[in-house]
């Protein structure tokens, strides 16, 4: 491979050492002014610094030691391997060159070994290297070359015990230097030994300093007057490395006298380590005590290096990566106490996310800034916190930077900021670098079920979709991803083409077709074939999870109960469970009577986590219908269930229900009576016949309870006798219908109205929970007859708004209704209403609520009067916002099968109803509630 050095750019350097061969090397690079370059790297052994010898005419010329760094072969062979020689004029023998022929050739060997490096640089002949030299005698002493002259320099001494200084302060794990070059670059700044002898910050000396020749003991271990009498030094003789050169025969003081041991290493600082058990009779003198002091702090157990900065980023990120937190704790603990750098704030946020730390991670966030990766990364984390416009700040000083990484956090911000405009602007541009996966998150992030698109986001949508079609056949998420937003988008035509197109690619065995194409025959109002299609392709299939999950729900649809059945006992046999879709599995479980089915089965090998979940529920479901037929005493395992006087006026709340809504009826009166004190108004609740009258009569000891009172009106006191009304619900209803006591509104109205009585009404729906005053509600101004929430522009309501030839924008939800009793146009539009729901049915897709849309033009209320609440969407908004809260579609929070947090809202108030009811009525109504 091509390596680029640095040092000379045309060179083919060997990637890997050639099988057989422990060493490698090349000369690279003639530096005039230097002397010769290269590298030699050992195979087995990282950081072994290698010995290059300089031969000419068979005359040893020089040597020098490869220990300089070389970032290229650390590339090449993927560790750091300091394996760079400098053979620098200074160290040439110019005696013995000049004696060589002047065109013999000059050539390079491994000290080592046999191997002659291959010389990559042109021939250098004797005569043109004495030309060199003379020129540059001392080039190779320029700083810097300055750790390589210091190497030579220090090993020209013998007082560097490379051994000694390898097994006292362990290796250089981190550099992966070899020791010598450590002393030099670090060691002996740190007051680390050369070798146990010499100490030479306490000398206030560096070791070159230390004059070996002289007397000046070098520290208490070492008696150079001694040694040099005792083995009769010639003068001048260097008495410390002479020592070094000759353990373990000789002995470096005459005050311990070891037993003798020659495989030691080196017997006195063995014999040091191990207390001296070796020494007879140690005479007690102070030289000796300071030996063993010495000895002690010498041999202490290393204090653990502080760890840099980075180190402990990349540790704290490893950990939070893994899940492992207490770890990430300790180096957030380290890193704290050092200046944070903007990567340590990043990391100290991801460990702070990952905790629910959200504000403590914005704060390390916010003032992140710097080069354009340190922007990326905090950008994407701050979508993740869902600070979007601190994220819109980091990805604005980005400027018209185009990478990938820039790209990615560009359209990840665009779509979680809905924002047409950026996402058309990003699509339509010509250089966009977004992988698939971005893609795909992109088009799950952008479409998701029951939200309508924003004004402009057609057009994003349809360039996403050509981007997801530009990708690779092979990409089944890809693939996933367009078919989810033409399903979303109920775009079924587009949608049967790219299923047809789908099922000739290699990938269409991962893709679920078959569910898809059922999925596409029922939106489509073709029930014979999607039941035909499920007989032929899957009756007999072994579902996968999603696969089953899809046929439940759209077979539930269809209610097609046996089949349902079977999906369900074949689901939970392989052990799936049902996730979110948990309320259609438990409707089909009531409408079948699967319960002593299920309870009886065998527990499958492997359950997934939410399979004993679902049984669990069934459970519950079936304990609680025996003892609300009186088979059974009040179940003890409700445990989802358990948590935490107005004056006269002109305004009137009234609700409407049946049997089945009559405990949510409580559950609101609870709330609205506890939050709602200050509202001065008349309350109202209109009864289904089939309300028990026992059940009627708790209102009122729940009233009292907060000094209030409730009317109760009978439906035979505001509904005509003999009216049919239209209960049927469309698809994805799970097979449910609607309570005839929806349509009781209207009614109610007309009821109110003919009194006389009162000013304003407000109509609420009874999955309602009141968390606040409701009289600036009731007092707001209105134009128009009728107040209420414009509906969110899913497909169903823009269908059923177009049915009936009414603007999207302004099809309202009927749940939460603001009446004026004095405009003029109301009582026409109540019996409009009425006239619709009992003459023209087939023109209601939502029934009473078309009725009313039909015949009323509302005023808009603000999102707080009516906030929604869907079990199935992602995000609702912030609660905290909301002052009724409209628990809309199924499953509602009475039933078991609800799993959403917000359910607490509604639980908290079911408890005060049910301290107030005797068990069995409260078991009763909640058994109702949860019928098919």
């Amino acid at each position: 491979m091509t390596l680029q050095t640095g040092l000379t750019p045309l060179r083919e350097l060997p990637a890997t050492i050639a099988p057989g061969q422990d060493l490698a090397g090349v000369c690279d690079y003639l530096d005039a002014s230097a002397g010769l370059r290269g590298w030699l790297v050992h195979a087995r052994v990282p950081a072994l610094p290698l010995r290059v010898e300089a031969w000419c005419n068979g005359r040893a010329l020089g040597h020098s030691t490869a220990i300089l760094d070389r970032p290229d072969l650390d590339l090449a062979l993927d560790r750091r391997t300091w394996c760079g020689f400098l053979l620098g004029w200074s160290r040439v023998d110019r005696a013995a060159l000049s004696a060589s022929a002047p065109d013999a050739l000059i050539e390079l060997r491994v000290a080592q070994g046999s191997l002659r490096l291959v010389m990559a640089t042109e021939p250098l002949t004797a005569a043109r290297a004495l030309q060199l030299i003379d020129a540059n005698p001392q080039g190779d002493l320029r700083p810097e070359f300055h750790d390589l002259t210091q190497w030579h320099r220090i090993e020209a001494t013998g007082l560097f015990d490379a051994r000694w200084y390898a097994s006292h302060y362990g290796p250089d794990t981190e550099a992966q230097r070899p020791g010598l070059l450590h002393y030099i670059q670090t060691g002996e700044a740190e007051g680390r030994r050369p070798n146990l002898y010499l100490d030479p910050k306490a000398l206030g000396l560096t070791l070159l300093d230390y004059p070996d020749g002289a007397d000046l003991r070098p520290s208490v271990h070492f008696d150079p007057v001694w040694y040099r009498a005792t083995h009769d030094l010639p003068p001048g003789t260097p008495a410390l490395a002479h020592y070094l050169a000759h353990r373990p025969q000789n002995l470096p003081n005459g005050l311990v006298t070891l037993a003798d041991n020659p495989a030691s290493f080196d017997r006195y600082e063995d014999g040091l380590r191990a207390g001296l058990p070796d020494t007879p009779a140690l005479p007690d003198t102070p030289a000796l005590a300071e030996i063993l002091a010495d000895a002690r702090v010498l041999f202490a157990p290393p204090k653990p290096k502080p760890l840099d900065a980075q180190t402990l980023i990349q540790r704290l990120e490893q950990a939070v990566a893994a899940g492992d937190l207490p770890p990430a704790r300790e180096a957030a603990t380290l890193l704290r106490a050092r200046d944070l750098t903007p990567w340590g704030r990043i990391a100290l946020a991801r460990l702070a996310r990952a905790e629910g730390e959200r504000a403590t991670a914005l704060d390390l966030l916010h003032p992140v800034t710097g080069e354009p990766a340190l922007l990326i990364t905090a950008a994407a984390l701050l979508i993740e916190l869902d600070d979007l416009a601190a994220a819109a700040t980091k990805v604005a000083a980005l400027g018209d930077l185009v990478s990938k990484p820039a790209d990615q956090v560009r359209l990840r911000l665009a779509v979680r900021r809905r924002d047409p405009a950026a996402l058309t602007a990003l699509f339509t541009r010509g250089d966009l670098q977004a992988e698939p996966g971005v893609l795909c998150e992109a088009a799950y992030k952008l479409v998701r079920p029951g939200i309508p698109p924003e004004p402009g986001q057609e057009q994003a949508e349809q360039l996403l979709l050509q981007a997801l079609a530009r990708t690779s056949s092979d990409n089944p998420h890809t693939l996933t991803a367009s078919i989810h937003i033409l399903l979303q988008r109920r775009r079924l035509g587009e949608l049967d083409s790219l299923l047809s197109y789908a099922e000739l690619q290699p990938v269409a065995g991962k893709l679920n077709l078959p569910a898809r194409r059922l999925e596409v025959l029922f939106l489509s109002d073709r029930l014979p074939e999607a039941v035909a299609l499920y007989r032929r392709k899957l009756a007999l299939a072994v579902l996968t999870r999603p696969d089953g999950i899809i046929v439940l729900r759209l077979l539930s649809e269809a209610k097609a109960w046996d089949e349902v059945a079977r999906v369900i006992l074949a689901h939970l046999a392989q052990g799936f469970g049902f996730g979110e879709t948990v309320f259609h599995a438990m409707r089909a479980v009531r409408q079948a009577g699967l319960h002593a089915a299920i309870l009886a089965a065998d527990p499958p090998a492997q359950p997934d986590p939410d399979h004993g979940t679902f049984v669990d529920l069934v459970r519950m479901d079936h304990d609680l219908i025996r003892a609300a037929s009186g088979q059974a005493a009040t179940p003890g395992n409700l445990h989802w269930l358990a948590a935490p006087p107005a004056p006269a006026t002109d305004h009137v709340v009234f609700l409407c229900a049946d049997r089945r809504y009559f405990l949510s009826v409580l559950t609101f009166l609870a709330s609205f009576f506890g939050q709602s004190r200050q509202t001065a108004a008349e309350v109202q609740v209109f009864l289904d016949k089939d309300v028990p009258q026992d059940w009627a009569d708790s209102i009122a000891p729940l009233a009292a309870r907060f000094g209030r009172r409730v009317q109760i009106i009978s439906e035979v006191d505001f509904v005509p006798q003999g009216v049919a009304l239209k209960t049927e619900l469309g698809f994805f209803a799970a097979g449910t219908g609607l309570t005839r006591a929806a349509y009781y509104r209207i009614y109610a109205a007309r009821h109110l109205m003919a009194q006389n009585r009162f000013a304003r009404g407000l109509y609420l729906d009874s999955d309602i929970i009141c968390r606040g005053d409701l009289t600036p509600l009731l007092q707001q101004p209105m134009a128009a007859p009728l107040a209420a929430r414009v509906e969110d522009q899913g497909p169903e309501v823009i269908a059923a708004a177009k049915q009936n030839a009414i603007p999207p924008g302004r099809y309202f939800n009927s749940g939460v209704l603001v009446l004026d009793f004095a405009h003029p146009d109301l009582a026409p539009g109540l019996d409009r209403a009425i006239q619709l729901a009992e003459t023209e049915p087939e023109r209601l897709v939502f029934h009473d609520q078309c009725a009313l849309n039909i015949a009323f033009r509302a005023g808009e209320l603000a999102p707080q009067w009516n906030f929604f609440l869907r079990p199935f969407r992602e995000d609702n908004g912030r609660i905290q916002d909301g002052i009724l809260l409209h628990y809309l579609d199924r499953p509602k929070p009475w039933d078991i099968t609800f799993w959403r947090n917000f359910r607490e809202e509604w639980r908290v108030w079911a408890l005060v109803v049910a301290q107030v009811l005797p068990d069995r009525l409260f078991t009763e109504m909640l058994a109702a509630a949860n019928e098919v």
